[in-house]
């Protein structure tokens, strides 16, 4: 069947962030409960999960918006269509990242502590001739339960143990005491 042969492609397991173990087994950094799979319950089945895809795409067009790399496959592979135009909020979101610049910011006082200069760094999307301040800044941090313990903060940072969440806002934000 088509859907399980395109399945197990690379590009299919590429964007949906699964991979198999050592052990065989399908496996994803993404939680199988996040809102991220369509497949609930059994989201690291490649199969499954475009089977589920294409079902909640075909009743939902405007997942496309939200979604746009699935909208690109989909399109590819099952010449299905969606009207990217009226995606305001992508619309506006790709224009602020279309740069003639990309800086990275290290935007710490602790350089010296490795663990401290990569939880501070982001990237800086600006066109020529704008001000630094002016630039949209785009950010992967660890999400840090509250309160926690030194060791655990260790222990978590060291183990992958939290939640990594992506963040777009202007630099000007960013860097706000």
């Amino acid at each position: 069947e088509k859907v399980q042969i395109i399945s197990e492609t690379h590009d299919w397991r590429q964007l949906i962030h699964i991979k198999k173990s050592w052990s065989g087994e399908w496996k994803s950094f993404i939680r199988p409960d996040s809102d991220f799979f369509f497949a609930k319950g059994k989201a690291w089945n490649p199969s499954l999960e475009l089977t589920e895809t294409l079902k909640a795409f075909q009743k939902d067009s405007k997942l496309a918006c939200r979604f746009p790399a699935r909208a690109r496959f989909l399109k590819k592979y099952f010449a299905m269509s969606f009207d990217s135009q009226s995606c305001l909020l992508l619309n506006q979101w790709r224009q602020k990242l279309t740069p003639s610049v990309v800086e990275i910011i290290f935007a710490t006082q602790f350089v010296g502590s490795p663990a401290s200069a990569f939880g501070h760094t982001f990237l800086n999307f600006r066109q020529t001739g704008q001000e630094h301040f002016m630039a949209q800044s785009l950010n992967f941090a660890a999400k840090m339960p509250e309160p926690i313990s030194p060791v655990d903060y260790i222990y978590g940072g060291l183990t992958g143990g939290y939640l990594g969440l992506f963040s777009s806002q202007p630099y000007y934000e960013m860097v706000q005491v």
